[in-house]
């Protein structure tokens, strides 16, 4: 079976995540390494490219997970995780970690 993960941000003020930040973060085959999944109230910052200018961070706020199973065939079986990653105050992060 094939996980993936995507992240999407949920801007303050809004009612549904943002259709232009949304991160495939990561794809695991069976057998592949052991992956966290952050749950519901966790804060996460999710970093693509080495310019930080694709960042989802906030707290999680919802987990869908969609199982797609076509067929008798087990290796085109799937799980698609989308999380959806609500802005905070900025000065919450402080309380977080100390860097």
């Amino acid at each position: 079976m094939r996980y993936s993960i995507t992240y999407q941000q949920l801007h303050k003020g809004n009612s549904r995540p943002s259709d232009d930040n949304i991160m495939e973060a990561i794809l695991i085959e069976d057998g592949g390494p052991l992956v966290p999944i952050p749950n519901i109230g966790d804060h996460v910052y999710v970093e693509n490219g080495r310019d930080r200018k694709e960042t989802i961070a906030g707290r999680v706020r919802s987990r869908f997970f969609r199982y797609i199973c076509p067929g008798t065939d087990p290796t085109l079986h799937g799980c698609h995780i989308n999380i959806v990653v609500e802005e905070i105050p900025h000065a919450e992060y402080g309380a977080l970690v100390k860097e």
